[in-house]
C-alpha cells in the first residue's frame, strides 16, 4: 500500500516551480509507492500534475509536513542548484534515493491552456519575445542586478528581440526603456 503524504509549502511561487521537480522525481524514481498531496502557496502550478492527488483534510493516514530546502545554508560551499534543496530534503525526511530527472519544473498545462494566445499575441504581436524581471522581493536583495545591467541587455538586442517587462507590484523594480509591460 502506498504511503500516502501531504506536503506543505508556503514560500514564493519560484520555490514551489523548484518543489514540483522534486515530486515529479520522487514519483518516478519510486511509482506506485507514494501517493502525494501538496497544499502550497500557489497552487495553480499543481494543476494537471499527473504526480499529485488531493487527500481529504481529515484522512488520519497521511503523513504531512512542511518541505524545506536546507541546502540553501550551504550554497557557497557546495556544488548543487536550487532544484536540489527540496529533494534532498525529501530525500532525508523519507530515507530515499531521489535522482534529479530533468533540470527543470514540471508545470502541466491543460490542452485548453495550451492553445491560449499570450497577452503580447492579444496585442497584435505574433513572434517570439522574452520576459524580463528587472527587480526583486526585499528579503533576498543579494539577487537583483544592476538596473543598468538590465538596460543593456535590452538595449543590446533592441529591434531584434522584444522584451516585456514583469514582476510584482510591490516588490522593488526600476522601469526600463523600450520593453512592454
Amino acid at each position: 500500500m502506498p504511503q500516502k503524504l501531504r506536503l506543505k509549502c508556503f514560500l514564493s511561487p519560484g520555490d514551489i516551480v523548484m518543489l514540483t521537480a522534486a515530486v515529479r522525481d520522487l514519483h518516478l524514481s519510486h511509482p506506485e509507492k507514494f501517493v502525494t498531496d501538496v497544499r502550497t502557496s500557489s497552487d495553480a502550478l499543481w494543476d494537471n500534475n499527473p504526480y499529485v492527488r488531493r487527500l481529504p483534510d481529515d484522512a488520519s493516514d497521511v503523513d504531512h509536513f512542511e518541505v524545506h530546502y536546507p541546502l540553501i545554508q550551504q550554497s557557497n560551499q557546495r556544488p548543487y542548484h536550487f532544484i536540489h534543496g527540496f529533494a534532498q530534503y525529501l530525500e532525508e525526511r523519507l530515507q530515499i534515493r531521489i535522482p534529479l530527472t530533468a533540470f527543470r519544473g514540471d508545470i502541466h498545462l491543460s490542452a485548453e491552456e495550451k492553445c491560449w494566445a499570450s497577452q503580447v499575441a492579444e496585442l497584435g504581436y505574433s513572434g517570439p519575445f522574452w520576459l524580463i524581471v528587472a527587480g526583486g522581493k526585499f528579503d533576498f536583495t543579494a539577487k537583483w542586478w544592476n538596473p543598468a545591467h538590465y538596460q543593456h541587455v535590452v538595449d543590446h538586442f533592441w529591434g531584434r528581440v522584444p522584451f516585456v517587462q514583469v514582476g510584482e507590484k510591490a516588490h522593488w523594480r526600476t522601469p526600463l526603456k523600450r520593453v512592454g509591460s
